[in-house]
């Protein structure tokens, strides 16, 4: 036995081939509508965000109408010393270690490995100026920064409180001179052993 509202079901029965008579007349006006779409792809002369009807319903887009031959790589590394060793940051997708298999990405879009590609096609980094905000970041270990990539180089590095000066800075007082420790100034740069002091970029092809 079945039991329910009998006027649903009606409509049910009534919507399901005008539905579909729907769906064949928008296929159809989009085959129609595609037509000069592709005859553009084909041609010699392509044209870029164009459209090709008065409503605009279909047109072609691309974000890049040259496709260079050659792609350049930004990789990033840090030191604690500027004689090395330098610790390179790995990102999710973006190319860097040759040995590392492509990633998967789809249907994510990792908007800092993107806008890596887009500073090295950019020419130089000072075109792309939240790269030095960037590398600072870095430098400060941020972890919400750090977050964003694949690895941290500096993790699990013991790391210790250093005096980067060996000596003490004497403060006049006067007819008595007062020892200052300089780890109580905040003026003297103090650095932690065992973490980044030094970042660089190097451009690859």
């Amino acid at each position: 036995m079945i039991s329910g509202d009998t006027t649903t079901i009606a409509n049910v029965v009534t919507t399901a081939p005008t539905r579909k008579i729907i769906n064949v007349l928008f296929g159809a006006l989009i085959f129609r509508l595609s037509i000069p779409v592709v005859q553009n792809l084909l041609s010699k002369r392509q044209l870029m965000n164009a459209s090709f009807d008065k409503l605009r319903l279909i047109n072609t887009y691309g974000a890049f109408g040259v496709v260079s031959e050659e792609r350049e790589e930004l990789i990033i590394s840090s030191a604690e010393n500027v004689n090395g060793p330098w610790k390179e940051y790995e990102f999710k997708v973006k190319v860097g270690d040759v040995y590392r298999r492509p990633r998967w990405i789809s249907p994510y879009h990792y908007r800092m490995d993107w806008q890596m590609w887009i500073a090295a096609c950019s020419g130089s980094i000072q075109r792309s100026p939240w790269i030095y905000n960037f590398l600072c970041k870095l430098l400060q270990r941020d972890e919400k920064v750090l977050g964003l990539l694949a690895n941290d180089p500096w993790a699990g590095v013991e790391s210790s409180n250093g005096d980067e000066y060996g000596h003490e800075q004497v403060q006049d007082a006067g007819a008595n001179e007062e020892k200052v420790d300089p780890k109580q100034t905040d003026y003297l740069p103090m650095h932690k052993t065992g973490q980044p002091r030094y970042i660089r970029i190097d451009r690859y092809k």
